[in-house]
């Protein structure tokens, strides 16, 4: 009887072992596939259609912070329309890629160019894509999206 615990025992122990041992590779390997986030500062390009791959700049075209976006590490989110300073909060889905946008405000005082888009686009964002340097955020049932590229600060 006493072998047989013993037996069992160090049977149990070499189980035991053994898989600590892989647990410990299984942690040190690297992932595949990183997740990516949306957490920085970026510039638009235009609107883009997707179905005719038209790009539309947007008015005023010569003002380096219009239509930039920041996404904080705390899902809010900031931009700058034609002149004015706009926010809100954010829940993206980094599996479906889908993105909600909610609390979007700010004030429409004084928009110039274009500025009124971004007001009207901008709360009715559904998804996202991101490649490299790139982000697009789409809209109006994936027949537009807004094209940003990364800003290097």
């Amino acid at each position: 009887m006493k072998l047989l615990k013993l037996l069992t025992f160090s049977l149990l122990l070499i189980i035991a072992a053994t898989s600590c041992n892989s647990n410990q590779k299984l942690q040190t390997e690297a992932p595949e596939e990183q997740p990516e986030n949306l957490e920085d500062v970026w510039k638009l390009t235009g609107i883009v259609d997707v179905e005719t791959n038209e790009l539309r700049v947007l008015e005023p075209k010569d003002c380096d912070k219009c239509y930039t976006l920041k996404f904080n590490t705390d899902s809010t989110f900031s931009t700058l329309s034609s002149i004015n300073v706009l926010g809100g909060a954010y829940k993206a889905d980094y599996i479906t890629n889908s993105i909600h946008i909610f609390n979007f405000g700010g004030t429409k005082i004084g928009e110039t160019g274009d500025g009124y888009l971004w007001w009207d686009i901008f709360p009715t964002i559904q998804l996202f894509s991101m490649k490299e340097n790139e982000l697009r955020l789409y809209y109006n049932n994936k027949k537009n999206y807004l094209l940003f590229k990364l800003l290097e600060l």
